[in-house]
């Protein structure tokens, strides 16, 4: 009697999954990921990992880090001036985009801790200032006329 319904507790959790549904899962991934700016998908990645473990800051990697920077620091170019104030502020209003991104994969509690966290990466000195020393030329494309007077 006991193998019998060790058998039927075995036969439930082998439901298999559809090629169909896969296929439907992977293409809502694609038409997201499609959807996502340069970093955009990255930096959601990491924030998401970092509100998974109470936003530690400090668990997560360098080079996760700085997907996050990228993401924050992205459009901003030498054109737009050096000023500490207009970087800030342009880091936070990407910082608000994020996690308008992060929010819809995040539980209330975990949504505050991925908050709390993206506070402290925007607002990084160190990491200011360095992005104010390398800020990249607005590229050709993005210029008016081409950079051509």
């Amino acid at each position: 009697m006991e193998n019998k319904n060790q058998m039927e507790g075995t036969q439930v959790s082998k439901v298999r999954t559809t090629r169909s549904a896969i296929g439907s899962t992977n293409q809502n991934i694609l038409n997201f990921l499609r959807k996502c700016t340069a970093y955009q998908a990255d930096a959601i990645r990491v924030m998401v990992d970092i509100a998974g473990k109470n936003g530690d800051v400090k668990s997560a990697s360098a080079g996760e880090l700085l997907f996050i920077h990228k993401y924050l620091n992205q459009g901003y170019y030498k054109e737009d001036g050096n000023e500490y104030t207009k970087l800030l502020a342009h880091r936070q209003a990407r910082a608000q985009m994020l996690m308008q991104s992060v929010s819809p994969f995040l539980e209330k509690d975990k949504l505050v801790s991925a908050t709390i966290a993206l506070m402290q990466i925007t607002a990084d000195n160190a990491v200011i200032e360095q992005a104010r020393q390398n800020l990249p030329p607005r590229p050709a494309e993005q210029v008016p006329n081409g950079g051509r007077q």
